[in-house]
């Protein structure tokens, strides 16, 4: 009796090394979800030192770290104003018109992913001129026009807009002038290539003078 009870024991012991070997193997050939890495569709000065990121997917925050680097490498302190869903505003003093800086943002996932991950990217500090500084510039090459978002209320008198890759003007027509952008319509640019801009005809309100302001933009 205690040999054949034996054997009944040893049996199912096997059947269930068996059987753990069986769920092992269907385990490693589950398909597992992959998660998509995290991006920043696009970037936005709002002025004072404040930079706005927005994501392209909703996303969810741990342990939060905004880091700053200059192009020589010299740290300088982020410090996180707003969370959001899908947003993420950092503030920074002591930056330098026209000069490129490097962020890295750690403690933030795609929501719902399960992994943390580390997001980096750059952004360019807007030139102010005569107290107006460009927001941001919308290029939309599929509808073939480009705005301009100014962070000031302006005024316009005579507008002129013009852009240009030094050898051909793309700009057709102005399509609307506001307290805050100008939209333009364009000739057919490349993607990826690099143009320079020049607005005229523009003040901030309350200011006596119109200025001429330039800069460069890349299609996309």
């Amino acid at each position: 009796m205690k040999e054949a009870g034996g054997k009944f024991r040893n049996m199912w012991i096997v059947r269930g090394l068996l059987l753990a070997a069986v769920l092992c193997v269907c385990a490693a050939f589950m398909p597992v979800k992959a998660m998509a890495s995290l991006k920043v569709k696009n970037i936005e000065w709002e002025g004072k030192g404040r930079v706005e990121l927005h994501f392209r997917s909703r996303v969810e925050y741990g342990k939060l770290r905004v880091k700053v680097r200059d192009a020589e490498g010299n740290k300088h302190t982020a410090l996180i104003r707003e969370r959001k869903s899908d947003e993420l505003e950092f503030q920074v003093d002591g930056l330098t018109q026209g000069a490129k800086y490097y962020y890295t943002v750690s403690g933030v996932r795609r929501k719902g992913s399960g992994k943390w991950v580390t997001v980096k990217g750059s952004f360019t500090v807007p030139v102010t001129v005569n107290g107006i500084t460009v927001k941001e510039t919308d290029v939309d090459l599929n509808k073939r026009r480009i705005s301009f978002e100014f962070l000031e209320k302006v005024e316009w008198s005579g507008a002129s807009v013009s852009i240009s890759d030094g050898k051909r003007e793309y700009v057709k027509k102005i399509m609307e002038t506001d307290d805050d952008n100008i939209k333009v319509s364009v000739r057919k640019m490349k993607s990826g290539k690099k143009y320079t801009w020049t607005i005229s005809g523009i003040r901030a309100k309350g200011q006596t003078e119109y200025v001429t302001m330039t800069g460069t933009l890349r299609a996309s």
